[in-house]
């Protein structure tokens, strides 16, 4: 999908994972804000619920997530330009269609079945 820019950031999604790349150097220790970083959620409920997601890049933001967020906290970090940070992420299966469509054909035959006899 296409990048967006928030300030010192520039952000990738993929339906997998999500990369986080600074653009600048930015020094988040300074005035040792409690949050500084990003919440990632689904605003249409489409998404299934998410299980897991995990962090990896040069430094160790916090990274947080429940079914629906990803937390992902610069707090107390200095990044510098062109540090990439990328979230994998895993989310609950989803059925196969394949399961709920082989009903189909044992409908059809109860139904023609059924009209035969009638």
């Amino acid at each position: 999908m296409p990048a967006a820019v928030s300030g010192f950031f520039s952000i990738d999604f993929s339906p997998t994972s999500i990369a986080i790349t600074s653009v600048g150097d930015l020094n988040l220790s300074f005035g040792a804000p409690t949050f500084a970083g990003f919440r990632f959620y689904d605003a249409n409920n489409a998404a299934p619920s998410l299980v897991s997601a995990v962090v990896s890049g040069p430094l160790t933001p916090g990274l947080s997530s429940d079914a629906d967020n990803v937390y992902i906290n610069f707090a107390g970090l200095s990044l510098t330009a062109n540090s990439t940070y990328v979230i994998a992420l895993e989310f609950e299966p989803v059925p196969e269609a394949s399961a709920g469509l082989a009903v189909l054909p044992a409908l059809g035959l109860w139904w023609r079945r059924r009209s035969v006899q009638g």
